[in-house]
């Protein structure tokens, strides 16, 4: 295995350092275009495959409960209530406005996965090389972790899309800085986090690994100043979500990080696929032990540089977080995302480390095959929440005044989105959260358990209650309310569990 090697520019102009790594560029700089090009519409295709499927994860509803509202009505529910994805609910709104399908409110999220691929080839060629470039676009593309946040109505591909770019521009003004290279990092590394406040920790380790390099590289470049600049404009979006949250409401029912915690994010990491563990530990090693190598000759250099960087990015941000998590409970896989462009770069440069055509070759087709697999598993078994067989079941056996109660108001945004276009809304009657249709939005759950008191004034008012008990509800709550009803003085005539899972329950007053 060959390492870096550094290359001397003509004399006025700062040095830079190339990777060679043994491996010349194949292909001429029109024909690295189109199969980056390609990589990234064959990623789009992923994403708009089963877009508009009627079953949604639940945050999904809050992100549509969020925009669909007026500008002012909007801006308030970011500056008191959420504030974790300003930027994307600021881009969804006019998206929003034009349509509320499901296929539409998702497909920025595919957008921001497609042009992401880009975004990893930039970061690869400017750290290593075309072969790491390519195969590191090839990787991100049928990665089912990618994907499945493609097919999301959240902010995790923006996140993940603007943090790919910040590392591409940053590597780009450390290796070869231009005119643009510091303000395209500043802005790109700003709008990660407004698009997501997560993702502050993977430009935290990208200004961090600036340590790294030489003394002489750092004077007069004025990182610090920027950097501080860029903490300026991003604490907004990192101070007001700590003021926001309320965290036995956000995670109800999670649990201390365990060894399952950090397997099932090496799975998903890896493209949601167990074949694909092998592919990536593979290049994952190689890349350590190139980082290794680099650090123990080089020292604080450009070469050393090239590594920790995207090393860094992929390991503090989930370090922290599950690390905090042990004092307070913050941790979920999909924070991970912002980092998965530094992932599949260092994975990419060390598959392409294998000296044979053939013997790349091989592990390339290993490598698409598992990724495709994870694909495969993404699109038949997503594990979303079916309110859309929730609402069959109750049009096939409602009638018109029956009340619906849910086991908390947890439940209520997503119940909001399910009903936005349905006739449902004229036959319920909700009675908790008392809230009229379309008056109950983000930020006004609290975690309430259907009260004794709302129990009491149904049995004189309504014969038969739905009750629906969603993804977010702690079993001890569900069967508190459920509890709450029997005693009341009626009756269980129908339940069911769908996929999310999701409980619906009919109560027959006695």
């Amino acid at each position: 295995m060959s390492g870096p090697s550094v290359v001397s520019r003509p004399p006025g102009r700062m040095s830079t350092v190339e990777t060679t790594a043994g491996a010349a560029p194949r292909l001429d700089a029109r024909s690295e275009r189109i199969v980056v090009g390609s990589l990234s519409a064959i990623a789009l295709v992923l994403g708009l495959i089963s877009l508009g499927r009627p079953e949604f994860f639940p945050d999904e509803s809050y992100t549509w409960s969020t925009v669909n509202r007026s500008i002012p009505a909007m801006v308030s529910i970011l500056v008191h209530k959420e504030a974790f994805q300003v930027l994307h609910s600021v881009l969804l709104w006019p998206v929003n406005a034009m349509s509320q399908s499901s296929f539409a409110l998702r497909f920025p999220s595919v957008l921001f996965f497609a042009a992401t691929v880009p975004a990893v080839w930039a970061l690869a060629r400017r750290l290593f090389d075309q072969r790491a470039a390519l195969v590191a676009a090839l990787l991100l593309t049928i990665n089912a972790f990618a994907l499945q946040y493609a097919q999301e109505a959240r902010s995790y591909t923006l996140a993940m899309m603007f943090a790919a770019y910040a590392g591409a521009a940053l590597a780009r003004d450390v290796m070869d800085p231009t005119r643009w290279s510091r303000r395209a990092w500043m802005v790109c590394a700003i709008a990660a986090v407004w698009a997501h406040g997560m993702a502050v920790f993977a430009i935290t380790a990208m200004i961090a690994s600036l340590l790294v390099l030489p003394r002489e590289r750092l004077v007069g470049r004025r990182f610090l100043r920027d950097a501080i600049i860029v903490g300026v404009l991003v604490a907004p979006v990192i101070i007001a979500p700590e003021l926001q949250l309320n965290r036995a409401e956000a995670f109800p029912s999670g649990d201390h990080p365990s060894l399952a915690t950090l397997r099932l994010v090496t799975w998903a990491m890896a493209g949601r696929s167990a074949f694909a563990l092998v592919p990536y530990a593979l290049g994952g090693l190689v890349a350590v032990l190139a980082a290794l190598r680099a650090a123990r000759t080089k020292g604080r250099s450009v070469d050393t540089w090239r590594f920790a960087m995207p090393l860094l990015w992929l390991l503090f941000p989930p370090a922290f977080l599950i690390s905090y998590s042990f004092v307070s409970q913050v941790w979920v896989e999909r924070y991970a995302i912002p980092s998965l462009g530094a992932l599949v770069v260092l994975v990419a440069y060390g598959l392409t480390r294998i000296n044979t055509t053939r013997a790349l070759a091989a592990v390339l087709a290993v490598s698409i095959a598992a990724g495709g697999y994870g694909v495969v598993r993404w699109y038949m078994h997503p594990g979303l929440s079916s309110f859309n067989d929730v609402l069959s079941a109750i049009e096939a056996r409602g009638a018109s005044g029956d009340a619906v109660a849910l086991a908390t108001d947890r439940s209520r945004v997503p119940l909001e989105f399910a009903l936005r276009q349905s006739s449902l809304r004229r036959q319920l009657v909700p009675v908790f959260p008392p809230e009229p249709w379309g008056k109950f939005h983000t930020g006004m759950q609290e975690g309430i358990a259907l009260p004794a008191a709302t129990v009491g004034e149904l049995r004189a008012k309504y014969d038969r209650v739905w009750v629906i008990a969603g993804f977010y509800d702690p079993d001890p709550q569900i069967a508190h309310s459920l509890r709450l009803l029997r005693d009341a003085g009626y009756r269980l005539d129908f339940s069911h569990t769908y996929g999310g899972p999701i409980a619906l329950y009919l109560f027959q007053r006695r």
